[in-house]
């Protein structure tokens, strides 16, 4: 269980393995996303929908975007499973699905990419459709950075903060607060 949700996942689903400081990252996310009871929220790269359902009871709506189809897949039984009727998985690159949605079809957008990062084009999406607010969890310092960096000629860095997920290694997760200019 991670908070108020119990979660399925698979063999080959991301999951984030530190449940002690999970519900910090969570709680983290949730306040970087605001008080928005009417906003759609973007859940890109949602895995099996831990963010997406964590922040589901504090927002309208959450579009959760994930290529993998069996974490998309559990995603869509984990909010059937915790009586989540607001948030909707949708299996699918984010690229291609930021390239078909209009404008400002989201308030905001939560993102937690692989190692990679979101690179260029997905940050030109980003800056296309606009949206207020930007959480960015990154597990890669370095491409993050990257990416903050595209993203500044739309979006100043409020701010950022790190976790010890995986003590006595080099690995750090980060949360970044952009917020639009």
């Amino acid at each position: 269980g991670v908070g108020a949700n119990s979660l399925a996942i698979g063999p080959n689903t991301f999951f984030q393995n530190n449940v002690h400081l999970l519900g910090r990252l969570l709680a983290d996310v949730r306040a970087g996303v605001g008080e928005a009871r009417d906003a759609v929220v973007a859940d890109l790269y949602g895995g099996v929908g831990t963010i997406a359902l964590d922040l589901a009871p504090h927002v309208g709506r959450v579009i959760c975007v994930e290529a993998v189809a069996e974490s998309a897949a559990l995603a869509a039984e984990n909010a059937r499973r915790n009586g989540v009727a607001n948030v909707a998985a949708v299996a699918e690159d984010v690229l291609p699905f930021l390239r078909e949605q209009a404008p400002g079809s989201f308030g905001v957008a939560v993102a937690d990419p692989p190692r990679t990062g979101l690179g260029p084009e997905v940050c030109a999406e980003l800056l296309r459709h606009g949206p207020e607010r930007i959480v960015y969890v990154s597990c890669n310092p370095l491409t993050q950075v990257e990416d903050l960096r595209a993203l500044a000629q739309g979006y100043a860095l409020r701010s950022l903060r790190g976790y010890d997920m995986f003590p006595h290694t080099p690995h750090v997760e980060t949360i970044a607060l952009l917020t639009r200019r």
